[in-house]
């Protein structure tokens, strides 16, 4: 993002911060099922470019604890697919877990995160 090389704990947080911050981002995963390479351009606007085509994003909801970092149970759930079949696969015994478009994801991250730093002169 910006020229240097960043990390996230999750696929939403990679997804949400270049709106923040007001940088365009490469994002970079693999699918924990293939172990396949996963490219995303995100700008502080929305998804440029996703590769390949249909790649989705494991979002977790409901009843599963919110508190904690990388090591909470929604972080860690919280992962890039190159397929939806893939995440299907990934997603069988697991409650409490949705997979969106990584488009969808970016709405989401909009309403709840990147427009609300916006109002408030953040971004």
């Amino acid at each position: 993002m910006g020229g240097k090389q960043l990390y996230a704990w999750c696929a939403y947080d990679a997804i949400y911060a270049p709106g923040v911050v007001g940088k365009t981002a490469q994002i970079s995963s693999r699918d924990p099922v293939t172990g396949e390479p996963i490219s995303i351009t995100i700008t502080p606007d929305g998804v440029a470019d996703v590769q390949p085509e249909g790649s989705v994003v494991s979002v977790v909801g409901g009843d599963t604890d919110l508190k904690g970092g990388p090591e909470s149970p929604r972080c860690s759930q919280m992962l890039f697919f190159r397929s939806r079949g893939t995440a299907d696969k990934w997603l069988q015994g697991r409650a409490g877990v949705s997979i969106l478009t990584v488009e969808e994801v970016f709405g989401i991250a909009k309403e709840f995160q990147i427009e609300p730093a916006r109002r408030l002169g953040l971004v």
